[in-house]
């Protein structure tokens, strides 16, 4: 007997970052009923300094999570998905494997050089009103950094390349098992390398660049599958990722 295919998961998102997303239908028409198809798409508006958008990947609408001005919560609900995301949490997955996992994603935003990480704390999977935890582990992959106008990492203007890249000198963590954390960090560099102005310490401004990334989630089989009276229980289980964007400069 199997008596975990009832428990309920969800991540709650925490972030200090403002977040965007909106559908505007006409008046009357019900975007849920069975005859409306829905097709959403994102266009990047103007840019002012450095935001970050997350996007529910297991809900297939492109919906982005709802996180308010300052700190604010909301839930990616896995429960309609977890025999996917089943799996060894011992070791990190890869390839197609990472695909079927990826629960959210994230995009980061900017007009401006400088030195940028993006974190993700991840707590412990853990029943509600309870001590029970299975476990569960995370990994970060299809990182992208592009200048959406040029099609390209880079560009050139009057005679300055600018550059977005991963920072070489800092490695992203790939992998992490909750309670734990993933980082990425990226630079846009312009020009000859450099982050800053040569006077006054003001960030240059660039054509708007983009940082992507996607999370996948591992909930380890034994536990979740396991029967008996030492087995986790049955019920709600909640884990809490925090998002962090740093500006280094």
């Amino acid at each position: 007997m199997i008596r975990k295919l009832g428990t309920f998961v969800s991540l709650l998102l925490i972030s200090a970052i403002a977040l965007c997303g909106s559908s505007v239908f006409p008046e009357g028409m019900d975007e849920n009923a069975s005859n409306v198809l829905n097709i959403k798409a994102y266009k990047i508006g103007d840019v002012d300094g450095v935001s970050v958008v997350i996007t529910d990947a297991l809900s297939e609408s492109l919906d982005t999570v709802d996180l308010g001005e300052k700190e604010s919560i909301d839930e990616i609900v896995v429960d309609n998905y977890i025999d996917s995301l089943l799996g060894d949490t011992s070791t990190s997955i890869m390839d197609e494997a990472f695909a079927e996992h990826i629960v959210f994603s994230y995009r980061v935003i900017g007009n401006e050089t400088g030195n940028y990480s993006l974190s993700l704390d991840f707590s412990a999977l853990t029943l509600a009103n309870g001590t029970d935890i299975i476990a569960t582990s995370y990994d970060l992959g299809n990182l992208s950094y592009s200048f959406p106008e040029y099609t390209s990492s880079t560009y050139t203007e009057t005679g300055n390349s600018t550059e977005i890249k991963d920072s070489s000198s800092i490695a992203n963590v790939d992998t992490a098992k909750a309670p734990g954390k993933l980082s990425s960090y990226w630079k846009v560099v312009s020009p000859s390398g450099s982050e800053t102005t040569v006077s006054g310490g003001q960030r240059i401004p660039t054509h708007v660049w983009v940082h992507r990334g996607a999370i996948a989630m591992t909930v380890n089989s034994t536990e979740y599958l396991s029967t008996g009276d030492d087995a986790p229980g049955i019920g709600e289980y909640r884990a809490t990722v925090r998002v962090i964007l740093t500006d280094g400069n």
